[in-house]
Formats: C-alpha cells, structure tokens, sequence
C-alpha cells in the first residue's frame, strides 16, 4: 500500500504594499521596472520589488525583509521593514532607509568614498537574524556597475546600523 501525502491548503494571512505611505514610501513611488536596472536582459519581470527571502524573529514575531522601488525622478529606494508576523503593521514605526559608505577608490567612487547604490545593487540572498543583529547583503543587479560586494548588519529592535562591510571596496564587481 501506497501512501500519499495530505495536501493542506494554505491560506493567506496578510499582503503588504510596502512603498504606501504606512510602509515609508513616498508619493509616486512604485515597483522599479525591470528596465530601470541592469543591463537590459530582464531577469526579473515585470517589476522589482523584494527579491531576498526575509527572516522572521519567532521571538518577537517579526519579520524583516528589504523593499526596492522608484519615484517619478527616478530615485531608487532601499528600506528595510520590520513587519508584525500577523500583519502588516510596521513594528518600529517606519522602515530604514539602505545607505552605506565606506573609504575607498573602487568603480563608482567619489572623493575616496563608495556609496551603496540602491539602483545597481541587487539585494537577493536571504537576510540572517544573528545574535539580534539583521544582517543583509548584495551585490549586482545584472552585472550593471557601478556595484560591490556589501553586507550591512542592523539593531534588530531599532534598526540602527551597526556594521557595514564593503568587500571591494578599491575595486569593481564585487558580490555575496
């Protein structure tokens, strides 16, 4: 005899637009087009918005997941959430805007410095909750530079940033 598995539905608990204002968008800001980053080979369609898996704190019921989108002037943003596991409700208020910066001379610098790019980054891997430390890394979207290799750790329960690591920072086309 044969077993089969039970299949159990799922069920939908909540769905978030997380570049509405509750979630720290701005007006006119929506899902980046597949063409407005990269190289053109369209990776992704039709829209970028959370690629990364996000990582939930069974703990304090939350989860932690990085958004992407673009306004009219086309400025990229990058944020990352801290959502109630059983709803949509931001948990520290508003999310945390990505920017980094760190001495370097690498592609894309300026004055010695490199500045995370929210347009060129790609932020794909998985987040890791550690030691109550939400880590978070990128790198390119595509192979369009300018791009490095960062990883950038965050307070868990107030969204400070507390690490920044720019793997390449003297140099191009960097990834994690």
């Amino acid at each position: 005899m044969r077993l089969m598995p039970m299949r159990v539905p799922c069920t939908q608990l909540w769905r978030a637009n997380l570049i509405d204002g509750a979630h720290g968008g701005t007006a006119g800001e929506t899902l980046v087009p597949n063409g407005n980053v990269g190289n053109g080979l369209g990776d992704i369609q039709p829209t970028i918005g959370i690629t990364g898996t996000p990582v939930i704190d069974p703990v304090t019921g939350t989860l932690y997941v990085v958004s992407k989108s673009i306004d009219a002037s086309l400025n990229f943003f990058q944020r990352l959430q801290a959502l109630d596991v059983t709803s949509d409700k931001e948990k520290l208020l508003l999310p945390k805007a990505i920017a980094a910066s760190v001495s370097g001379t690498g592609d894309g610098s300026s004055g010695a410095t490199v500045a995370f790019n929210p347009q060129t980054q790609h932020q794909r891997s998985a987040l890791a909750l550690v030691n109550g430390v939400v880590y978070v890394a990128w790198a390119s979207h595509e192979d369009k530079g300018p791009y490095h290799c960062w990883i950038i750790g965050y307070d868990a329960a107030t969204l400070t940033r507390v690490s920044v690591f720019n793997g390449n920072p003297n140099g191009a086309q960097g990834g994690t």
